[in-house]
């Protein structure tokens, strides 16, 4: 073999071993240390969207359209919505 070929095999020697440490270290997912704090994120994005929820329907829910802003009702919309549209990653990410 030649000298380039040699170093050439062992710089994807060396990158196979890295790959190969990675998928170990996925295959051992979850840790169970890593499960309380996944845990709170899912609550506090449940409640998030919860909340978000609740505010556009105060929101809507007054009568007289002159008593809020039209920019305050379309704000709390575009939240609820980009909270409703991010919580199936949520999901997905808790979901082992």
């Amino acid at each position: 073999m030649t000298r380039d070929l040699r170093a050439d095999q062992q710089v994807k020697r060396a990158a196979l071993e890295g790959a190969q440490a990675r998928l170990a270290k996925l295959e051992q997912e979850p840790r169970a240390e890593d499960i309380p704090p996944a845990e709170e994120r899912v609550r506090e994005a449940q409640a998030n969207l919860a909340d978000a929820e609740v505010q556009v329907r105060l929101i809507e829910s007054v009568t007289d359209k002159r008593a809020v802003r039209d920019e305050d009702v379309q704000r709390r919309r575009l939240a609820y919505k980009a909270r409703r549209r991010g919580w199936p990653r949520w999901k997905r990410n808790w979901d082992y």
